[in-house]
């Protein structure tokens, strides 16, 4: 368990009041683990998710994936989170109605947005990491991709050159 707070620990951005905060997780980690069991992810990906969405909630993201520094103080104390169960709060949901999912680049520092068109600076990531990312992407988009070239509508080409700047097939 301590080992899994200290990797939470490392992607949260404020790092105030560790120890009121790990006291915390220990006596709030079975809620947290039977929330990620009833969600089929893990401990992590349960704060992940959820510090990813605040961050984007909140503006508090650059076009790159920073932190704004001056807006540092509008993310929570991971305690505060703890207390308010907050890793129940609703997904990030974008302007269109649909879900938006991240995670943390721990070599890059940044906080990466799984989409369509991510904002992924190749030129900053080598081979290994950009294959990890290629595996990040779901099923459903690659589907979506796949329909859009079989069908050649409007958005066929840019499919295309998607599928094939991840390494998919068709």
């Amino acid at each position: 368990m301590e080992k899994l707070f200290k990797e939470i620990w490392n992607i949260y951005p404020r790092k105030d009041k560790k120890k009121i905060s790990y006291l915390k997780f220990k006596k709030m980690f079975l809620k947290i683990n039977s929330f990620s069991k009833q969600n089929n992810i893990s401990v992590y990906k349960v704060f992940e998710n959820w510090l990813w969405a605040e961050l984007n909630k909140k503006q508090i993201l650059d076009e790159l994936g920073k932190i704004i520094p001056e807006k540092k103080q509008f993310i929570p104390h991971l305690v505060t989170m703890l207390n308010q169960e907050r890793w129940e709060d609703e997904p990030f949901i974008n302007a269109y109605g649909k879900e938006v999912k991240g995670y943390f680049d721990a070599k890059n520092n940044l906080w990466l947005k799984i989409s369509l068109k991510p904002k992924v600076i190749e030129s900053k990531l080598d081979k290994k990491q950009i294959e990890a990312y290629k595996n990040t992407v779901p099923i459903t988009v690659i589907n979506l991709h796949k329909k859009n070239i079989a069908e050649d509508n409007n958005h066929a080409e840019s499919s295309k050159l998607f599928l094939e700047k991840k390494g998919i097939s068709l």
